[in-house]
């Protein structure tokens, strides 16, 4: 009897291997990609169902929830210490301050009645030369509500207005008073405040905080909310933050109070690691850039060919983007475009050289070239904020014309956090400045300096 049950075990062990090595090998299991391996295209859980037309995309689920699922732990990076090591419980733990940055609120209600401000979203037509204060909300006690008689003092450090208008002007903690939520929001939400709204660089920073906010408190993209709570007109980086996050919402849209089981303050943009050019590193910075390709559906699988480079020159036209601007009058042009396009197409005579005014596509096209360019060149601007989502291998050639000082290290700094090759031509020859803010690049030092990237990233590669 022994010796038959034992026969038996041993018959159902190996034909429980076998089967698990079949499952391993099969075809089957290339669909099962990471966003941080070699999965190219990716099947968010944020913007509806994909196309037929698609089938290469990998499902999101796997290795993004488990980089979101993931607990922070201290050694991940300096900033992400600093965090975990400062925080402050108040509030009978429905408020919590984190090192002067950001806040995570409890069971809170949001009555917009104690605000007043702009709806927003108004085509951009409806509202030239609308002065930039009409589109900030103002705050009386209530607007934010938490459930304790305890007043709850706590200060956010820099440029973090406001935040210290929502603790000192807008917050009430007096349990007698508190408004009665009609409604109740079951997600996560993160109430920001957008300054700089329709700039790439500032809305990098942003979407970064945002990004950031849902690793340190393990919430999927899908299961948040971003809640603005500012007034600002429909912007051409509107459609981004959905592609994202998801579920955006305007907090005028709150025609009731609401409470809300979680929600942060999130870190306001002008105090963004991204926005701090000295740290030494990013917090997950390549994590970031998976994400935000990811979320577009684009590939992050590119290999370098040096044979066959992709150089981008990108171009800064006029462009009317908001309402203090209505002329769209824009600094920092390149004034001998073509004779530039002409000279770096020269010297890489067998690559593909080309010039594009970037911002002029949707982001989607946007990131498509970027996350194959291996040379980026072109005058210090937002446009350069792509920097973060190149190819590991790539390399970037700034250009400053003489009345912007190359101290401004926003690039320099993003391609220093992602180990990328770097290059700068700064003017120093007033002549070369037109009153229409283009200068006339030297296109000889430009393609000096591409032509060096080159030799280097091919080296590198060997």
């Amino acid at each position: 009897m022994r010796y038959h049950l034992r026969v038996g075990i041993l018959i159902y062990i190996i034909a429980f291997t076998c089967l698990m090595l079949w499952w391993k090998s099969s075809p089957a299991d290339t669909h099962r990609a990471s966003i941080f391996s070699s999965g190219p295209y990716l099947k968010t859980r944020v913007g509806g169902k994909g196309s037929g037309k698609n089938h290469r995309r990998h499902d999101i689920e796997g290795a993004v929830e488990e980089f979101f699922n993931a607990r922070p732990i201290l050694g991940d990076d300096p900033f992400v210490d600093r965090i975990l090591n400062t925080s402050l419980r108040l509030c009978n733990g429905n408020f919590v301050g984190y090192a002067g940055l950001f806040a995570k609120l409890l069971n809170v209600v949001v009555d917009i009645s104690y605000g007043s401000g702009r709806k927003g979203g108004e085509n951009l037509s409806e509202v030239l030369h609308q002065e930039e204060t009409k589109e900030f909300y103002t705050y009386k006690t209530g607007f934010f509500q938490l459930p304790c008689n305890e007043k709850v003092q706590y200060s956010f450090m820099g440029d973090s207005h406001h935040l210290n208008a929502w603790m000192e002007n807008g917050l009430q903690t007096n349990l007698k008073t508190f408004s009665s939520a009609s409604l109740k929001h079951s997600e996560f939400a993160i109430a920001i405040t957008r300054y700089e709204y329709v700039n790439l660089y500032h809305t990098m920073t942003d979407f970064y905080n945002a990004f950031l906010m849902l690793k340190l408190f393990q919430i999927q993209p899908g299961d948040a909310t971003i809640l603005w709570i500012d007034g600002h007109p429909e912007g051409g980086l509107d459609a981004t933050w959905r592609t994202l996050f998801g579920n955006v919402q305007r907090v005028s849209e709150l025609q009731k109070p609401v409470q809300f089981k979680n929600m942060v303050w999130s870190i306001i943009g002008y105090e963004s690691p991204i926005d701090n050019h000295l740290l030494p590193s990013l917090p997950y910075h390549e994590e970031f850039r998976q994400f935000f390709l990811a979320q577009h559906r684009i590939s992050f699988k590119y290999e370098l060919n040096c044979d066959k480079l992709n150089i981008l020159i990108i171009w800064r036209h006029n462009y009317v983007a908001h309402p203090r601007n209505p002329k769209g009058s824009v600094s920092r042009k390149i004034k001998n475009e073509d004779e530039l396009l002409k000279k770096i197409s020269e010297s890489f005579p067998t690559h593909n050289v080309k010039g594009i005014q970037i911002d002029a596509l949707p982001m989607q096209k946007q990131l498509e070239i970027i996350a194959r360019t291996d040379i980026l060149i072109g005058m210090h601007g937002a446009g350069l904020s792509h920097t973060l989502f190149l190819p590991r291998h790539s390399g970037l050639v700034e250009m400053f014309p003489a009345y912007y000082t190359s101290e401004n290290r926003h690039f320099r700094a993003m391609a220093g956090w992602r180990n990328l090759l770097y290059s700068k031509w700064e003017n120093t020859d007033y002549l070369r400045e037109s009153f229409d803010e283009s200068t006339n690049v030297d296109q000889n030092e430009v393609a000096k300096q591409a032509l060096n990237i080159k030799r280097i990233m091919c080296k590198r590669s060997n």
